[in-house]
């Protein structure tokens, strides 16, 4: 009896620390694949939170937006990552996107773009991970 209880700890060990190891670590979708859940205005968007927070965090959180804007400013970290400010019409908040490895710089200024990524957070910016840029239809 204690052999059968031994042999099957030493056989489902492996794979309960392969399931935790893959839902921890797992890879995630391409966002070129995703389809938004949400499609805004930059200047709409920090308006809707700069109204109600709450709601707004609630709405988006975790969800796959597509958000239209100028170019305010693009930044890169000492790693070579780059992040793209969209302008809103505010001096303080922007839309902040973490743009995916490989991702084209835009021009500052110049360029309106519609960049897909998953809201992550309210900062002092609305912030969005893995951003990619996405050819706008019109």
């Amino acid at each position: 009896m204690k052999l059968r209880i031994l042999i099957f700890i030493l056989l489902a060990l492996p794979i309960i620390g392969y399931g935790g190891w893959y839902f921890l670590f797992r890879p995630n979708d391409p966002m070129d694949g995703q389809k938004a859940d949400f499609r805004v205005l930059a200047h709409e968007w920090v308006e809707e939170f700069k109204i109600n927070e709450q709601a707004a965090n609630q709405k988006y959180l975790g969800r796959i937006v597509e958000a239209k804007g100028i170019v305010r400013e693009v930044l890169r970290d000492s790693s070579g990552g780059m992040n793209v400010i969209l302008e809103t019409g505010d001096a303080f908040m922007g839309v902040n996107c973490s743009m995916e490895p490989g991702e084209t710089e835009p021009s500052k200024g110049s360029d309106t773009l519609l960049i897909r990524g998953e809201f992550s957070a309210l900062t002092l910016d609305v912030n969005m991970t893995r951003c990619v840029r996405v050819r706008d239809p019109k």
